[in-house]
Order: structure tokens, then sequence, then C-alpha cells
């Protein structure tokens, strides 16, 4: 059965009835991003549960090819994305809770809302 981000229900299980996944949804922090960002929200703070000790050994290793891979692809000639959205991607892509971390967690708010 394949469920999409934006579905709530699944393939149905009797005729007329879904099956309800909850409100648990496996979508990547780009598309997350861009889901808060269509209804109005700022992104504020990424933070993780808790860091993962087997990426946190392996980081030395695979740390200088990921940032590099990284800072390429972002910052391509053919990109439109603006240099300041640019080091931003790149500083949070490349930042411990989505790299080493477990579990993401992302708080958003609207604009000129108090913290």
């Amino acid at each position: 059965m394949v469920v999409s981000s934006s579905a709530y229900w699944g393939e149905p299980t009797d005729p007329g009835e879904g099956v309800y996944f909850g409100h648990v949804f496996l979508i990547n922090l780009f598309q997350l991003r861009f889901y808060l960002a269509h209804v109005g929200l700022d992104v504020v703070r990424v933070d993780t549960t808790r860091y993962s000790w087997k990426s946190l050994l392996l980081a030395p290793l695979l740390w200088p090819p990921v940032s590099l891979s990284t800072r390429r692809m972002v910052r391509r000639k053919v990109s439109r994305v603006p240099p300041d959205l640019q080091r931003m991607l790149i500083r949070e892509v490349l930042g411990g809770p989505v790299l080493f971390g477990r579990k993401l967690i992302v708080a958003a708010r609207k604009p000129g809302a108090r913290a």
C-alpha cells in the first residue's frame, strides 16, 4: 500500500472505510519547510530528540564529502535560490540535528507572532 504525505486515509480495508495512520507522516525536512511556508508559518528552530552515536562516530569520515557536495549542489550556477536562502539551507542541512539526530523537532510560528 502506498500512502502519500498529504493523505490522511490509506487504502480502504473494507468498502467505505479507510485506514487512519494518526498524526505521524514520514516526510523530509524540505517538504515540511515547504508545507509550513505554504500555510504562512516561519521555521523558528530545528532540533532533535537525541543524537545517534553511530552517526557521530562516522562524522569525521563522512562529513567532509557530504559538506562539499551539499555546498556545490545548493550554490550551483543554474540555481535560482537567493544567496541568503542558500546560506540558511547549508547551515540547516549540515547542522547537528539534521545530520546526527534520530528524530527531528521543527518549531514554527506565524510571522509577527510573539514567542
